[in-house]
């Protein structure tokens, strides 16, 4: 398979397969909606469905099926790898008017409607016979009602411990890969029974399989529904704690059956795969860190409904660790937009490439699908060693702790303060790396700062590492309580390093007040797309932050570094740009941010990222570039998907600092600039 020789290469697109070409289109037809793609450049598609809660259309499989080896053939013969993308376990499940209402809203986003499908609605609402077991056999059970858990996407899932459920999907995979499928995407491996709390509670699941195999595992009795309150989320119980844990390792064990089956079948699937938001929560023990080393790529969905232009700042902070996660397992990390205008396309493409990703535009729920990128495939494929395997010049690392984040009382808060001052760093010139507390020294060792903001649970090892790394000439940064728990929830009696400022061995320790950082920050800002219209639906804009964030928080990392980064860009002109390693030599991505994130008043999915609309006037500022390292260089050039030709940058290379200035009105959103 030719992508895993060369990943870096890999141009995915995204494929809608709904009623129309399920239920009508011919194999010409679809040999046409492929060789679209293939003449922009994609190499690998990933299918898109109405169907995607692929168990309320059992009684229909046989037809998607033969639509999805319609798909293949037509991949096969434009030499694109053909990715199965479906819901493994979740369903629509309208017992109500407004759970009616979201399910006709979604299948008509996708021109797709109830009444393509006889038996559809009799199949979603009640019970049927999957291989002599019932449906409803399957289900997550929420621990809080005692009955099946109801998902936020107005329905129920599937229990992962269930073995009949296990055994049912495994059968329906094994079905996709005769048909000749390359690869597979088993989305949604997550519990939920959220139970009409939206993301606030997940109380699956409590089937009997999970109530035997916890016990089993841990020597717990799960508690009745009468309990629940006093059971869920309180991580002063160690059955809570224990419980939580259980799930994760469910989840993970599922992937790894699945991975299983299909080896045992003498297959090798290729396994991309995604996660929205990972930094300040996994509630759904969704398995994605844990088992990285199953998949091919990892990627974060910049989901549909976040208004690009207002929630980028989030995408950035999580692409962070999507690249690092792929740096650890030498893969490479993407992200994937939803753009439906224009400019929100070439703005997404470019912070993806600045943030060193691959980068994957999906239409819509079936909209948007018409957008022409092969203008922007056709500059990655000219410059392509600047976006092959790419290698971050970093000022400091901020530490990611997964126990704080799912184990330690107070989590979520813990990481929203974490996520409030990455932010800052990110916003400030500071060139902003992660690296994972289970990391080995030798990446600590790597970098010339770690921050360690509101990492509150720690194990011994990891304390012993972080003690290593500032005793051989790291510099260790703390922000708020620091090591306050073991991983089993219990408070440490003391805790003599990271808690205060000084010197130790050859490096020292920095705390930071919290309160040096503003409390406001920039996360998703969602117009949902599937209840409304997303060309007319708008919504007021949500505190402005950018300003604040750069002037408390990202002014106290600048302080405490002594303004000591390796890059600094100085401009009238409001940019971000980021300096990556690359096969021949350095690649400088400036992105145009001015007037992105707004200030006040109205936002939408629609609303004009100026410095990306076609025909956008360019950058009337120089921007004054300063390199502190001490590199060969005989050449600089500016490149842009908006110019035809390269421009030559004069440069002064001596004593260890590299200046140029790249000039005004050379382009208006994004510049490549290649240091060789």
């Amino acid at each position: 398979m030719f992508v895993r020789k060369r990943p870096w290469s890999s141009r995915y697109g995204w494929i809608w397969y709904n009623s129309k070409e399920i239920l009508r289109d011919t194999q010409e037809d679809i040999d046409a909606l492929v060789k679209d793609f293939a003449d922009k450049g994609i190499n690998i598609l990933i299918g898109f469905s109405c169907t995607h809660f692929r168990w309320n259309f059992y009684r229909h499989w046989d037809k998607i099926n033969e639509c999805i080896g319609r798909l293949v053939k037509a991949c096969h013969k434009y030499g694109i790898i053909y990715v199965e993308h479906h819901s493994c376990h979740l369903t629509f499940n309208p017992l109500n008017e407004d759970d009616l209402v979201y399910m006709k809203s979604v299948l008509g986003k996708r021109d797709s409607y109830i009444s393509d499908w006889p038996g559809l609605l009799e199949d979603a609402t009640g019970d049927f016979s999957v291989d002599g077991k019932m449906i409803s056999t399957f289900r997550q059970i929420s621990g809080k009602t005692g009955k099946w858990g109801i998902s936020t996407y107005h329905g129920y899932g599937m229990c992962f411990n269930n073995p009949d459920y296990v055994a049912a999907y495994l059968k329906y995979l094994e079905s996709l890969y005769a048909v000749g499928i390359d690869g597979i995407m088993t989305d949604d491996v997550q519990y939920f029974g959220n139970d009409g709390m939206g993301w606030r509670e997940f109380n699956a699941c409590t089937c009997v399989h999970c109530r035997e195999k916890f016990k089993k595992q841990y020597g717990y009795d799960l508690p009745s529904p009468s309990e629940w309150k006093d059971f869920y989320w309180n991580f002063n119980d160690p059955v809570f704690i224990a419980w939580k844990r259980f799930k994760d390792e469910s989840t993970l064990e599922f992937v790894y059956k699945v991975k299983k089956h299909y080896e045992d079948l003498g297959l090798n699937q290729f396994r991309p795969n995604y996660i929205s938001s990972i930094l300040t929560t996994n509630k759904t023990a969704y398995p994605f860190e844990k088992c990285a080393d199953v998949w091919d790529c990892v990627f974060q969905e910049n989901c549909a409904s976040s208004v690009i232009k207002e929630s980028y700042l989030s995408f950035a902070l999580e692409s962070l660790h999507r690249f690092n996660l792929g740096r650890l397992n030498k893969i490479p990390s993407m992200s994937m937009f939803y753009p439906v205008t224009k400019d929100a396309l070439y703005f997404s493409w470019a912070l993806a490439k600045s943030w060193g990703q691959l980068y994957t535009g999906c239409g819509g729920e079936g909209e948007g699908g018409t957008l022409d990128e092969k203008w922007l495939r056709d500059f990655e494929i000219k410059n392509m060693f600047c976006y092959t395997n790419p290698a971050k010049i970093s000022d400091l690392a901020f530490m990611l702790s997964f126990d704080t984040r799912d184990y330690s009382d107070g989590c979520e808060t813990h990481q929203k303060n974490f996520v409030r001052w990455l932010q800052a760093s990110y916003l400030s010139g500071i060139a902003t790396d992660m690296i994972f507390e289970n990391a080995k020294f030798k990446e600590f060792a790597g970098y010339k700062r770690i921050v360690c903001a509101h990492t509150v649970m720690l194990c011994d090892s990891v304390l012993k590492k972080l003690r290593r790394y500032v005793r051989e000439g790291g510099h260790l940064i703390t922000i708020g309580e620091f090591g306050k728990y073991r991983p089993d929830g219990s408070l440490r009696s003391r805790v003599a390093f990271g808690r205060k400022s000084g010197v130790l061995g050859k490096g020292k320790v920095t705390v930071l007040p919290d309160d040096a950082c503003c409390k406001e920050y920039h996360w998703v800002f969602n117009i949902y797309r599937m209840e409304t219209d997303h060309k007319v639906a708008t919504a007021q804009a949500p505190p402005y932050a950018v300003d604040a964030l750069r002037a408390t928080g990202g002014k106290a990392l600048l302080d405490v570094i002594s303004d000591d980064t390796v890059m600094k860009l100085t401009s009238k002109q409001d940019v971000y740009a980021s300096l990556l390693k690359v096969r021949r030599g350095y690649a400088l991505n400036i992105v145009n941010v001015q007037d992105t994130v707004t200030k006040s008043g109205l936002v939408s999915h629609v609303a004009p990222i100026p410095a990306f609309v076609k025909g956008a006037k360019p950058i009337k500022h120089d921007i004054f570039v300063n390199i502190n390292m001490d590199i060969p260089v005989k050449k600089i050039t500016l490149h842009s998907p908006e110019r035809s030709r390269c421009v030559n940058i004069p440069f002064v290379n001596e004593n260890g600092v590299l200046t140029f200035t790249v000039p005004k009105n050379k382009f208006a959103g994004y510049a490549l600039v290649k240091i060789k």
